[in-house]
């Protein structure tokens, strides 16, 4: 029986072995992505985080076999991922943890954010902006606040910390809102949506016939997906290291990923 690192490697493989062997039976397939540390590797430029090179050609294949509905299910706003996707194909998209959906035909509508939750957000978002000092690293966006920090040395990550959490402590006590932290930075967030309601909201469309579904996604955000998916499909931690996870199993960036969609567009070729 093999052991430690060999016991993992055996058992990821015949998670994913069982995953695809029902997926080649399957007549309804579903593809949940995540994109920024999934697709896209991460980059101090976000709006510079293209995907990993042999994605784009593996997802424009899967969406123009037509077998598999691929959905995007991400933090960024729809209109933005969709510039950074550059697919040919139409796609769809839940954006902003669930807050905003953008269908095939381009049209996105916004769930569960009022204007008056929007507007004091942009509150948040500007004073974020005055306490760090620079408007490179907040982001505005639907339902969101959001300071981004990667790529930063530890001193700089703690004096925007300190900077923007007491203001977005007093807003988020006088507005209801919640303060999560992600892989690179902290948000100030309507409450109510995660991306476990986006996975939740799209299962639900099939009733009691659920797709073979699989999801893929590295951040902590993700886990709430991973967490709504469940037995009901194969939630995948991207990620190089281990960590916690709600995952069933877990690869690597972006080489793991590569190997996942090529194996999910040879059944979708056959």
């Amino acid at each position: 029986m093999p052991h430690g690192r060999d016991f993992m490697e055996t058992t990821k493989e015949h998670v994913l072995d069982t995953f695809f062997d029902n997926l080649s039976r399957s007549t309804s397939r579903l593809l949940l992505l995540d994109y920024d540390g999934t697709l896209a590797p991460f980059t101090p430029n976000r709006l510079a985080a293209f995907p990993a090179p042999g994605i784009s050609a593996a997802l424009e294949d899967i969406l123009t076999a037509g077998r598999t509905r691929v959905v995007f299910v991400t933090g960024r706003d729809c209109e933005e991922l969709a510039g950074l996707l550059g697919l040919k194909n139409p796609v769809e998209i839940w954006g902003c943890h669930g807050r905003e959906y953008r269908g095939p035909d381009g049209r996105t509508k916004t769930i569960g954010v009022s204007p008056e939750a929007q507007e004091s957000l942009r509150e948040g978002f500007e004073a974020a902006r005055a306490a760090i000092g620079t408007a490179e690293r907040t982001e505005y966006k639907t339902g969101c606040a959001t300071v981004h920090w990667r790529g930063l040395d530890p001193t700089e990550r703690e004096r925007i910390s300190k900077a923007v959490l007491p203001v977005w402590q007093d807003m988020a006590g006088r507005h209801g809102f919640e303060i999560k932290d992600f892989d690179g930075g902290i948000e100030l967030c309507v409450p109510g949506r995660t991306k476990g309601d986006a996975v939740n909201d799209l299962l639900a469309e099939y009733g009691d016939n659920t797709p073979t579904t699989a999801f893929l996604g590295d951040d902590l955000t993700d886990e709430d997906g991973f967490a709504a998916l469940g037995s009901r499909g194969l939630p995948v931690l991207v990620r190089n290291e281990p960590r916690s996870t709600k995952a069933h199993t877990r690869i690597p960036m972006p080489e793991g990923v590569l190997e996942f969609l090529g194996r999910w567009r040879a059944i979708d070729s056959q």
